[in-house]
């Protein structure tokens, strides 16, 4: 047997990285020289956006293998209608994104999320062993 789907498997991950850390530079910088645009939604929407993806991107890349069962989803999906509508109902009131709220937010979202997607998983690696 040989290694090499696998390693192909590797390199298509790192190139998508690689392209997507590129992207997020390039948008930095245009952002910087030339924003903010007309067309580009406030501030909070934006940091929102980023939390958002980091909140619910890191347990979808390490529950990856799982996407396949429909408890998965359906607790993913789940989490993330519920994280919009309170972010939805939260940030039309404030006029800027609370310094506090983005570490906060961070810290308590994922221990939620990895614990409910393990529930949903049924891996037992957040479950006592006694």
């Amino acid at each position: 047997m040989t290694d090499e789907p696998h390693k192909e498997n590797r390199l298509l991950t790192l190139l998508f990285e690689i392209s997507a850390g590129i992207a997020v530079a390039i948008s930095v910088v245009l952002y910087a020289a030339y924003g903010p645009f007309p067309w580009m939604p406030h501030r909070k929407w934006i940091t929102f956006a980023t939390l958002s993806l980091g909140i619910f991107g890191v347990p979808l890349w390490c529950y990856r293998s799982y996407w396949h069962r429909s408890s998965f989803r359906f607790a993913f999906v789940a989490l993330l209608t519920l994280h919009f509508i309170a972010y939805a109902v939260y940030l039309p009131r404030v006029k800027e994104y609370p310094p506090l709220l983005g570490p906060l937010s961070i810290v308590l979202e994922s221990l939620a999320i990895f614990t409910l997607l393990a529930k949903a998983t049924r891996t037992g690696s957040f479950q006592s062993r006694g």
